[in-house]
């Protein structure tokens, strides 16, 4: 419920747009398949002339429609439903895996799966409630797991904490919400884990922690890793039990839940099922080589890419840097307790007890899987945290047993941090407020950080390096995913526009590289109104600049054009949106002598000075005339 609450508060970031059109194109090859081509057709054809509207219109209120008639009309025109399984029907409904870039078709059939479900119960849904509902459920589906599997292991408290933990990450709480294959990978990940225990005991077990595989598989490239602590346990156990005849049971379920993820794979991706195996050398192939994708980042002060890689350990930076600092605290206070019982086997002896170790450990290789595959040569360094984002989860899991080991060692009066020379009614009452106060500081200081986070959570850095401040100040990008753009820059910027219309008609808005197709979605949901919203990297929107009044910029390093860096060193914009971190400003009292500083991550600057910069720019490079 707290998700489906604060998600209409989240603004669609860069990849949902694109999402939302491959989920369309799921659900029109979906319904041609199921109702037939002709029933489908009439049942469209009706349905438009009903309506009243015109087909391909490029209203704002009707792109969405617009492009989902066309494309159940372009599906109808097969004949028969064989007619549909064709490359060309397929390369048309299903834009994955062997196609554009090879992203698996898992997010995309969340999307559509979740929206046709959403809007037949409750037919009156929020649209942007319907998209996102799916990778909702799923993310809240993995959170009960995570509580059952934890609370088996170590008690209810340690389960409820260890979903608090990974609840209050501010990144996870944002990309639980956010429709793409990051938040089907993090809910999958979870769920293998939960079920990891039990699927090497039982049968059935092992089928649903197949499926659960499968959507690993299913959600990007980088799911086939979630069997790589999988592998490491396995030939552990065989290198610790070579003859026992249980393991090599358990192994034998392991591998048919692995069965069956392939399985699950084969089925959600048609593409696949005409050359499955040409079609997986292709998927490969998009996938490891991406030339087009040489996307930057700037870490530390300086623009890196996969053709100039970022240092070996900066995998490791992201996910340290990006956690709530209570959660790597215990986190940490998990692995010391780990290693404290591999190393000196004193458990009987010691006062703080973790239960099964053997599922911390697993959190632990899940937690260092991303990163680890991070130091390989020639993979994507772009987006900060966002391509590490299913490791965090698991952190937040560790930080529960080891906030767990504490609080009832301390409750049970079973530490020597307390003086002895003092009563044993009086020890005890130390320990438990101890114990209480630990409890307290945690539960308020990680709420105080995500609520602080809200509604720019992909923008959280901790208090380790200094909030967003430090990170500005350390040259991290601060902002990245055009999830800034929220209601608040929406009010200020229909505030202008309303003052704007008492002097002049050009009201339209043009945004620094953005998605036209996110772009699609806020045209069809009025966001701003009428106003035309346009994209600079669309070359159809640059041919008439007399039409736009204001210009949105993003404050991410990597992504400024010449003409954004000239507007933030020589203009003042019309708004600024900054953020800061609800502990910066202590930070910044101890560290600048009391000044206080924002950070800039949004901008909208008056048109007439994109026109004088503009204007600059040609008189220095002899264009003819300011649209070129």
């Amino acid at each position: 419920m707290a998700l489906c609450h604060t998600t209409g508060h989240l603004a669609l970031t860069w990849d949902e747009g694109d999402a939302f059109y491959r989920a369309a194109r799921i659900s029109a090859w979906t319904r041609a398949v199921t109702l037939g081509p002709e029933r489908a057709a009439r049942a469209e054809l009706s349905a438009i002339h009903e309506s009243n509207t015109t087909l391909f219109s490029t209203t704002p209120s009707a792109v969405d429609d617009s492009f989902s008639q066309a494309l159940r009309l372009y599906f109808a025109q097969y004949p028969t439903r064989r007619e549909l399984f064709t490359v060309a029907a397929l390369e048309t409904g299903w834009q994955h895996v062997i196609y554009r870039e090879g992203h698996p078709s898992g997010y995309s059939l969340t999307i559509a799966c979740g929206r046709a479900l959403a809007t037949s119960l409750f037919p009156d849904i929020n649209e942007k409630l319907a998209l996102r509902i799916g990778v909702i459920f799923w993310f809240s589906l993995a959170l009960g797991a995570v509580l059952w599997r934890v609370s088996s292991d170590r008690g209810f408290l340690a389960g409820a904490l260890s979903v608090f933990f990974i609840v209050t990450s501010p990144h996870v709480f944002a990309h639980a919400q956010i429709a793409g294959g990051d938040s089907i990978l993090i809910s999958s990940w979870l769920l293998v884990w939960s079920f990891y225990d039990a699927a090497r005991r039982r049968l059935f077990v092992a089928c649903i922690w197949g499926l659960a595989l499968g959507a690993s598989f299913c959600a990007k490239f980088s799911g086939l890793l979630v069997l790589a602590p999988i592998l490491v346990v396995s030939f552990a156990d065989l290198l610790r039990y070579p003859r026992s005849r249980q393991t090599y049971k358990s192994l034998t379920r392991l591998a048919l839940g692995i069965c069956v993820a392939c399985l699950v794979f084969y089925i959600t991706n048609p593409p696949l099922w005409r050359a499955p195996w040409q079609g997986l050398l292709t998927y490969w192939t998009l996938n490891v080589n991406r030339p087009q994708f040489d996307i930057p980042i700037y870490f530390f002060g300086q623009f890196y890419s996969p053709s100039h890689p970022t240092p070996w350990w900066d995998g490791f930076f992201w996910l340290v840097a990006t956690t709530p600092a209570l959660t790597l605290c215990f986190a940490f206070v998990t692995i010391i307790l780990l290693a404290r019982r591999l190393f000196w086997r004193r458990e009987e002896q010691t006062a703080f007890y973790l239960g099964n170790g053997g599922m911390p450990a697993l959190a632990i290789l899940y937690a260092l899987t991303l990163p680890l595959a991070r130091m390989q040569p020639g993979v994507p360094v772009h987006d900060g945290v966002r391509l590490l984002i299913a490791s965090q989860p698991f952190l937040g899991i560790l930080a529960g047993y080891g906030l767990t080991a504490v609080f009832q060692a301390l409750w049970r009066n079973r530490t020597r941090c307390c003086d002895q020379r003092l009563g044993s009614s009086s020890n005890n009452v130390f320990s438990r407020v101890s114990a209480t106060c630990i409890l307290a500081c945690c539960l308020t200081f990680n709420s105080v950080d995500l609520i602080g986070a809200s509604p720019v959570y992909l923008s959280f850095y901790n208090e380790f390096i200094g909030g967003v401040v430090g990170a500005q100040r350390l040259g991290l990008e601060t902002v990245y995913y055009w999830d800034a753009f929220d209601c608040d820059v929406v009010r200020t910027l229909e505030t202008l526009r309303t003052r704007n219309k008492l002097t002049q008609k050009r009201d339209a808005v043009l945004f620094s590289s953005f998605s036209t197709q996110t772009l699609d979605y806020y045209r069809r949901w009025h966001v701003l109104d009428d106003a035309y919203l346009a994209t600079i990297s669309d070359q159809q929107s640059l041919k008439d600049l007399d039409r736009y009044g204001y210009y949105v910029l993003q404050r991410r390093a990597s992504g400024l054009s010449s003409l954004d860096l000239a507007l933030i060193d020589e203009v003042k914009p019309l708004f600024r949106l900054t953020l800061r971190n609800p502990w910066t400003e202590v930070y910044c009292r101890l560290c600048s002598s009391g000044s206080y500083v924002d950070v800039s991550v949004l901008e909208v600057y008056d048109f007439k000075d994109v026109r004088h910069v503009l204007e600059r720019f040609r008189q220095e490079n002899g264009a003819k005339d300011t649209d070129e």
